[in-house]
Formats: C-alpha cells, structure tokens, sequence
C-alpha cells in the first residue's frame, strides 16, 4: 500500500464538498484528492446537507485534515459553500462538487494561475466525461437567447479549441478556485438559487466587480455530472430568477470566443457548425460583432453604443443584426 505523507503547514486551500447522500461517490472523491494533492497543503470540509445514508458514519475517524459539518435540514449547495467558505481556514476556497475525481495536476494548475496572474478572482477546469469526452470548457452565453451553455461539449480533451486559457464571464463551480476577499466581498453563493445558477451569479457579480473569471484547462477533472438527488428540479425558477437579476446586462460572449478560435457559429435544422472566415472582410465584420461582446461583459457601455452604431461594417447575418439592434 502506497503511504502518503501530508504537509504539517498551515492550508494554502480550502477544499469545500457539499453533499447530499451518494457516499460512495464522496469516498472516490476524497481517495482521489488524497492521491493527487497531498504535495499541497490543504484541508478539506465536507459539508453535509442532512444525508440520509452511509455519510455520517463514512465520515468518521478521518484524518485531522477533513472536517466535517452536518446540517440537519438540506441547505442546498449555496448554502453548505457559504457554510464552509465561512468555516474555511485557507488561503484560497476551492469548491467541489463529490461527484468528480480529480487528476494529477489538477490543484497544481488552478494555484499556479493564481500565482501568475493577481488580478484572477476565480479559475475553473476543464470537466470530462468519464469517457474522456469535454463535459466544461468554461460557460458561454447564447447571442439571441442568452441562455448559458458549455462550448465544444463532447470534443476529445486533446482537441486545441479547449486547451486554451481563456478569460470568460462563468465557469462552473463543480471544480472552481476563487480568492476568499471576491467570494466574501460579491456577498457569497445567492441562496435564493436552489442548486443551479448561483455560480453563473457569482462569477456574473464578480466581474461587474473588476475580477477576471479564467477557464484553465491544465487543470483536469472527471465530472460525474447531476448525481445529487432532485440536481436539476428547480431548473426553472432558478433561470427566472437568473434571468430577473441579470435582465439588463448584455450577456451574449459566444461569438467573442468562436472569433478567436478564427470562426463562427452556425445554427441549422437543429444542428450547430462552425465555419472558418472565408477572407479578411469577413473576419473584420466578425470582429466587431466579437469586440461588442466583449465590451458588453466588461460595462463599456459608451463604447459598445459607438461600435454598434456603424451597421456598415457588420455581416449580413439577419440573426446577428437582429441582435445587434
């Protein structure tokens, strides 16, 4: 059996676990930290929302570095973060979902991001299916619809279009750094989101703050997705409410990010392509429907007026005009 030997040094992270039943699934994630960061100084609290399983006796006689705290009613996954955030001694909180399994390298990357570059606020990874297939390249925001998805879901983890470090405006919180002083001073997880949206919201809250949001794909992590009991049931109210809090921003960045992979997104018959710029026309017309994107999600709003004001140097595209006006 291999002995791991753990750092005596004060937490450089917090690893913060809600959970909520699926104790197997906990013990595959904690067996997975354990093998892949004990180099790192961290603790680890596993926040449980009143499980009814195996957990409570699980989560006895671990070692000194996990603690944990049980909550008698289900206080939903903002709630158990904000408790844990609350409880955490690190320098940094990491937020867990327990149905993942981390990769070597994984913890290293997001700290390293943040050692480079101050003005990052919050570092997600990239997520895979158990089939090494992309599940989370970071979170992108329809042009028409507005609504939040994952670009190149299903592309092979080697594919370039989701290696690259990217500054978004959301990544998900089922593996995501943040600096406590962003995640304290943006009031936290909302806890009016029941299990969805409250990470789109803060990351949201974050950057209309001045913080950077950064999808690092150097970091890796297996991502069970939606095994939590009732993960997806309040998936209406919890847009409603997204969608209420945010209805005067200009979300829409996808286009922003299909620029600089040097294309453009296409919808037909249901099905999504992407086409390559055919000359330097199109990709000059392409650039200012991707510099208003990015002006939007930075609050330039004078600037983002002027750009948009000259109808003459978009594509003829009718969807992105429509949304231009």
């Amino acid at each position: 059996m291999k002995t791991i030997t753990r750092s005596t040094q004060p937490p450089r992270v917090s690893i913060i676990i809600p959970v909520f039943n699926k104790c197997d699934l906990t013990g595959q994630c904690l067996t997975a930290i354990a093998e892949t960061s004990a180099h790192i100084p961290h603790e680890i609290i596993v926040m449980d929302n009143a499980s009814s399983d195996a957990t409570p006796r699980q989560m006895q006689n671990q070692p000194p570095h996990i603690r944990y705290i049980r909550n008698e009613v289900n206080r939903n996954f903002a709630g158990a973060c904000n408790q844990g955030a609350a409880a955490a001694k690190g320098k940094y909180l990491l937020f867990l979902n327990n149905d993942t399994i981390p990769i070597r390298g994984w913890l290293d990357a997001l700290l390293d991001e943040f050692r480079t570059h101050a003005e990052v606020a919050v570092a997600g990874s990239k997520l895979l299916y158990e089939n090494g297939l992309v599940q989370h390249a970071g979170v992108l925001f329809a042009r028409e619809t507005r609504n939040p998805y994952h670009p190149y879901r299903l592309l092979s983890a080697g594919d370039p279009r989701v290696n690259q470090r990217r500054e978004l405006q959301a990544v998900t919180a089922a593996c995501f750094l943040v600096r406590p002083k962003w995640f304290h001073d943006c009031g936290g997880f909302r806890e009016d989101f029941r299990n969805g949206y409250e990470d789109l919201d803060l990351c949201l809250n974050i950057r209309r703050q001045g913080g950077v949001i950064v999808y690092q794909p150097k970091s890796a992590v297996i991502h069970l997705e939606s095994q939590t009991p009732g993960r997806m049931r309040f998936d209406n109210e919890n847009r409603a409410l997204f969608f209420k809090r945010w209805s005067s921003a200009v979300l829409s960045d996808e286009d922003a990010c299909y620029y600089a992979d040097g294309c453009y997104k296409t919808e037909s018959s249901g099905s999504t392509g992407f086409i390559r710029f055919a000359g330097e026309t199109e990709r000059a017309q392409w650039q200012r429907v991707a510099l208003s994107q990015t002006l939007a999600a930075q609050w330039q709003r004078p600037e983002l007026v002027r750009v948009l004001s000259d109808d003459t140097a978009w594509p003829a595209e009718a969807a992105v005009r429509r949304w231009a006006g």
